[in-house]
């Protein structure tokens, strides 16, 4: 109980797949359910996998950014990032799954 609210609790709900019988009693924050931006964010069926990256990156790196997109299983990369945007700038890109959740090498 100590580490609830710790990054390697976290960690573990995503290892464990956020399953029930471990973490007893978790459920979506009520807050899922009235707002339409939590809910493109993490549709249903989907849970939190990652953290985006901060804006800073997003505003003074973006070219790096992308690059990185290209190794991520999952990303909407796109070439044209100046047009299209950056990979993690998604509003899904909370879901793309980490790598221990995808078959990367």
């Amino acid at each position: 109980m100590a580490a609830f609210f710790s990054m390697e609790m976290w960690n573990d709900m995503r290892r464990y797949d956020y399953n029930p019988e471990i973490f007893l009693g978790w459920s979506r924050p009520k807050f899922w359910e009235y707002s339409t931006g939590a809910q493109q964010a993490v549709p249903e069926g989907k849970q939190f996998r990652r953290w985006k990256q901060c804006s800073h990156e997003q505003n003074y790196n973006a070219a790096n950014l992308n690059e990185i997109g290209k190794e991520v299983p999952g990303a909407k990369y796109s070439e044209d990032y100046k047009t299209n945007g950056i990979w993690n700038a998604e509003l899904d890109a909370w879901t793309i799954n980490v790598w221990w959740d995808s078959t990367q090498e």
